[in-house]
Protein backbone atom coordinates (compact mmCIF):
# COMPACT_ATOMS: atom_id res chain seq x y z
CA UNK A 1 0.00 0.00 0.00
CA UNK A 2 1.25 3.50 -1.27
CA UNK A 3 -0.36 6.38 0.26
CA UNK A 4 0.81 9.91 -1.48
CA UNK A 5 -0.24 13.59 -0.87
CA UNK A 6 0.25 15.78 -3.87
CA UNK A 7 -1.60 17.27 -7.07
CA UNK A 8 -3.56 13.88 -8.36
CA UNK A 9 -2.80 15.10 -12.25
CA UNK A 10 0.65 15.89 -11.54
CA UNK A 11 1.22 11.84 -9.83
CA UNK A 12 -0.69 9.97 -12.27
CA UNK A 13 1.38 11.56 -15.25
CA UNK A 14 4.23 9.56 -13.72
CA UNK A 15 2.57 6.68 -11.98
CA UNK A 16 3.70 3.31 -14.06
CA UNK A 17 2.52 0.60 -11.46
CA UNK A 18 -0.87 -0.85 -11.60
CA UNK A 19 -2.94 0.09 -9.24
CA UNK A 20 -5.54 -2.71 -7.35
CA UNK A 21 -7.36 0.00 -5.42
CA UNK A 22 -8.15 3.43 -5.94
CA UNK A 23 -10.06 6.09 -3.88
CA UNK A 24 -10.74 9.03 -5.79
CA UNK A 25 -11.58 11.97 -2.91
CA UNK A 26 -10.56 15.76 -4.36
CA UNK A 27 -13.14 18.28 -6.45
CA UNK A 28 -16.60 17.51 -6.11
CA UNK A 29 -17.55 19.00 -9.61
CA UNK A 30 -18.20 16.56 -12.16
CA UNK A 31 -15.85 18.18 -14.19
CA UNK A 32 -13.25 17.50 -11.11
CA UNK A 33 -14.60 13.86 -11.08
CA UNK A 34 -13.84 13.14 -14.64
CA UNK A 35 -10.43 14.65 -14.58
CA UNK A 36 -9.13 12.58 -11.49
CA UNK A 37 -10.84 9.38 -13.14
CA UNK A 38 -9.80 9.91 -16.69
CA UNK A 39 -6.15 10.10 -15.49
CA UNK A 40 -6.25 7.05 -12.66
CA UNK A 41 -9.30 4.93 -13.64
CA UNK A 42 -6.83 3.06 -17.09
CA UNK A 43 -4.26 2.23 -14.24
CA UNK A 44 -6.54 0.32 -12.42
CA UNK A 45 -6.23 -3.63 -13.23
CA UNK A 46 -8.71 -5.85 -14.45
CA UNK A 47 -10.46 -7.17 -10.47
CA UNK A 48 -9.37 -3.75 -9.32
CA UNK A 49 -11.72 -1.64 -7.10
CA UNK A 50 -12.45 2.16 -7.65
CA UNK A 51 -13.64 4.06 -4.52
CA UNK A 52 -15.10 7.49 -5.02
CA UNK A 53 -15.84 9.64 -1.70
CA UNK A 54 -18.57 11.70 -1.06
CA UNK A 55 -21.36 10.42 -2.94
CA UNK A 56 -23.62 12.91 -1.28
CA UNK A 57 -22.14 15.25 -3.72
CA UNK A 58 -24.93 15.94 -6.82
CA UNK A 59 -22.32 16.20 -9.04
CA UNK A 60 -19.66 13.11 -7.79
CA UNK A 61 -23.06 10.94 -7.39
CA UNK A 62 -23.90 12.46 -11.36
CA UNK A 63 -20.66 11.42 -12.49
CA UNK A 64 -20.46 7.93 -11.38
CA UNK A 65 -24.65 7.42 -12.88
CA UNK A 66 -23.13 8.68 -15.73
CA UNK A 67 -19.95 6.64 -16.37
CA UNK A 68 -21.07 3.37 -14.63
CA UNK A 69 -24.69 3.58 -15.24
CA UNK A 70 -27.18 3.97 -12.10
CA UNK A 71 -27.26 1.11 -10.09
CA UNK A 72 -24.18 -0.27 -11.13
CA UNK A 73 -22.21 0.78 -8.41
CA UNK A 74 -22.29 -0.30 -4.81
CA UNK A 75 -22.88 2.56 -2.23
CA UNK A 76 -21.01 1.87 0.80
CA UNK A 77 -21.97 4.07 4.18
CA UNK A 78 -24.19 6.47 2.58
CA UNK A 79 -20.98 8.66 1.15
CA UNK A 80 -18.87 5.61 -0.68
CA UNK A 81 -19.30 4.52 -4.40
CA UNK A 82 -17.59 0.94 -4.47
CA UNK A 83 -16.90 -0.06 -8.71
CA UNK A 84 -15.36 -3.47 -8.92
CA UNK A 85 -13.68 -3.71 -12.58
Amino acid sequence: CIYIHGDANMVAQLWEKPISLLFIDGDHSYEGVQKDTLAWEPKVKKGGTVLYHDTDHQDTRRFINDTYGEGQWEELHGKIARIRK
